[in-house]
């Protein structure tokens, strides 16, 4: 699948919801194969100690400040990808919920979570069709958590994203653009080996052959 998408152009990685862990080994894994990798995040200065020392061996990852829930935001940031690369090749989105409990939940905080889990992916995966059906080629990665039905926010928020996924697999399948999710454990937070693999993961699934091709893989500890 990557061979169309070798050419003249640098193709572009865009890792939205990046943070220092999961989101920037996902910039980096890519970006290690060629692609300008763009880490979407709030704070963007979370990133900048790793960042620059992957761009001085010679990585090309370029941090962007984004606020999911803002399209304008996603906007913004999608336009800047454009005018560099043309369009988007690859797009990973990580979504995130409160952590709230049933107890303390309400309707307001199920808006502000769907407003990050799927209000901003359905933004990206707009603003980024157009181009990967253009090129016939692409992929469309989300990542799910393991531990998500420990907080009812954050499990429907993952809820949400693995019924976009489903919906997106056979839509996008039809344009030669991949869409799949990769579940990962809660030890992302502090065990760097895991963080590789999970990373990893990502880049496996791009370059799947169609037959080895699965849309839904789970990261083991």
């Amino acid at each position: 699948m990557d061979n169309a998408l070798r050419g003249a152009r640098q193709p572009a990685c865009i890792v939205a919801g990046a943070g220092p862990r999961l989101g920037l080994a996902i910039a980096e894994r890519f970006a290690a194969e060629g692609f300008a990798a763009y880490p979407l995040s709030r704070t963007p200065e979370r990133l900048s100690p790793r960042i620059t020392a992957l761009r001085a061996s010679g990585l090309s990852i370029w941090p962007l400040g984004c606020d999911l829930a803002d399209p304008d935001a996603i906007d913004t940031a999608l336009r800047h990808v454009r005018q560099r690369h043309g369009f988007c090749d690859v797009l990973v989105y990580n979504g995130f919920g409160s952590g709230a409990g049933a107890l303390e939940f309400d309707a307001e905080t199920l808006i502000d979570d769907l407003r990050v889990n799927l209000g901003g992916a359905l933004a990206l995966v707009r603003e980024t069709l157009e181009g990967m059906r253009s090129a016939g080629a692409g992929a469309m990665l989300f990542t799910g958590c393991s531990a998500a039905t420990s907080a009812l926010s954050s499990a429907i928020g993952q809820a949400s994203l693995r019924v976009l996924v489903d919906y997106l697999v056979p839509k996008l399948k039809q344009s030669g653009i991949r869409a799949g999710i990769v579940t990962v454990s809660p030890s992302i937070v502090d065990d760097a080996l895991y963080v590789q693999r999970a990373a990893q993961a990502y880049w496996d699934m791009f370059i799947a052959s169609e037959r080895a091709y699965t849309h839904d893989v789970r990261v083991e500890c």
